[in-house]
């Protein structure tokens, strides 16, 4: 061969190889954010049309038994029908799996599978495809419902919802993973000088027990100091010590992140309760893994003068005053003399005029054979009834059963008293079967 001849096939070889190139660039609406989850799938070749002219073969599938999800599905038809004009079908994953479909949360689908491996907390979202069916993924079933919206805002446009082959919807947080897959490396650290910290970090403990099936142990600041710790309350650590600079009131408190810390800290027992309510709404995401964002940094500072005078009424007026008063009026309602001496679970509400006090109540320790539900009622506030059961106690097959209040339900015109009722294996009772097994 010449070589002006060679010299025009490499030439051509090149623009070809050049043209090849900037064809599979694509020009789709892609929008990326954050740094996490799965790697992408392989490119896909074409556009995927969802919805044109009013008209679609795809149906919405949820979970079987998600009940959130269901109800955000609702709401994103909803949504999809007053942009599009079209009502998309919802069926659950039990039902066959089909060629169209838009998967909503964990289904048993394959693909949501893969894009939930990416999703640690409750900020997460990610919308994925593979081939036909398109996968919405999201951290809690409200940022389900939004992603959903952008998804609709970004990719619908005069009659047609179209994915371009390129796009990719996902923003992922470079979270604090306290446990994942049924283990963690984190204990709960509390002060050895301060036992009222027991008693509410073993209430986180369960909180995060019940959500994730996972029990993180909890210890005494007297151990070592680790990298991976979830402070609560006082224990003696110089991350305690420089939140508890900032504190002005008995009420305040700090949930946060600090290195590789989760920090829970309160300036009293009493502000306890407010932090772990905190935690619970805003940190926890549930499942099998528990993460916390790196960003969090609650410091809450009570802005009233005196711990000993603070109360808050929020009256019936449009504006919602706020009132401060100068002081709290207390009443106990019952106060033990010579048997059941345990109460706790108190809840109260007011019924045609009626204060009504229920509370579970036990003979010596929480939650032992015999616990029961007692009641005592008020017209004024400060002369309360003698207090008598309102479920007393009753035989089980091997002991006394175990009442426990489950809350009260207040409709206007009766008042419902939730319980409920159990009993320990005969072979795990101590004292002849009248005492709760030990902790473990």
């Amino acid at each position: 061969m010449k070589p002006i001849q060679r010299i025009a096939l490499c030439f051509l070889s090149a623009i070809l190889l050049l043209l090849t190139a900037c064809g599979d660039q694509g020009s789709g609406n892609t929008s990326t954010s954050g740094g996490g989850g799965n790697s992408p799938p392989p490119p896909l070749q074409s556009d995927l049309i969802l919805i044109q002219n009013g008209i679609t073969e795809y149906s919405l599938v949820v979970p079987q038994k998600d009940a959130d999800v269901l109800s955000a599905a609702y709401a994103i038809r909803t949504l999809f029908l007053k942009e599009t004009g079209v009502k998309l079908q919802i069926v659950k994953d039990n039902n066959p799996q089909g060629t169209h479909e838009i998967l909503l949360g964990k289904t048993n689908r394959p693909l949501s599978e893969t894009v939930y491996a990416g999703i640690q907390g409750k900020g997460d979202y990610c919308v994925m495809r593979a081939d036909k069916t398109v996968a919405i993924a999201a951290g809690s079933a409200e940022l389900l419902q939004a992603t959903a919206e952008l998804l609709l805002e970004q990719c619908y446009s005069k009659g047609v919802l179209k994915m371009p082959s390129d796009y990719r919807l996902e923003h992922f947080d470079n979270y604090l993973t306290l446990l994942k897959d049924g283990a963690s490396d984190y204990a709960i650290v509390i002060s050895r000088n301060n036992h009222a910290d027991y008693d509410r970090a073993y209430y986180l403990q369960n909180i995060i027990r019940q959500a994730t099936g996972t029990r993180i142990k909890i210890v005494y600041d007297t151990v070592g100091e680790q990298e991976k710790e979830i402070l609560f309350g006082s224990p003696n650590r110089s991350e305690i010590t420089t939140v508890k600079e900032n504190f002005e009131t008995d009420l305040d408190y700090f949930v946060g992140v600090m290195g590789n810390k989760l920090v829970i800290c309160t300036a009293t027992e009493e502000a306890a309760p407010a932090a772990i309510t905190w935690f619970e709404e805003n940190l926890l995401y549930e499942s099998e893994t528990l993460s916390i964002s790196p960003s969090i940094n609650h410091l809450y500072i009570c802005r009233y003068e005196l711990f000993s005078e603070i109360a808050t009424l929020l009256n019936n007026r449009v504006e919602g005053e706020r009132k401060r008063l100068e002081s709290v009026e207390k009443v106990t309602v019952y106060s033990p003399t010579d048997s059941w001496w345990y109460s706790h679970h108190q809840a109260f509400s007011i019924i045609n005029g009626v204060m009504v006090a229920v509370w579970t109540q036990g003979r010596f320790n929480e939650n032992d054979c015999g616990q029961r539900i007692a009641i005592s009622t008020s017209t004024d506030f400060v002369h309360w009834s003698e207090t008598v059961p309102l479920i007393d106690t009753w035989q089980g097959e091997h002991s006394e059963m175990v009442l426990g209040l489950g809350g009260l339900y207040n409709d206007g015109e009766t008042l419902t008293v939730y319980f409920k009722a159990g009993e320990y294996k005969k072979e795990l009772l101590r004292e002849n079967g009248t005492l709760r097994p030990i902790a473990d």
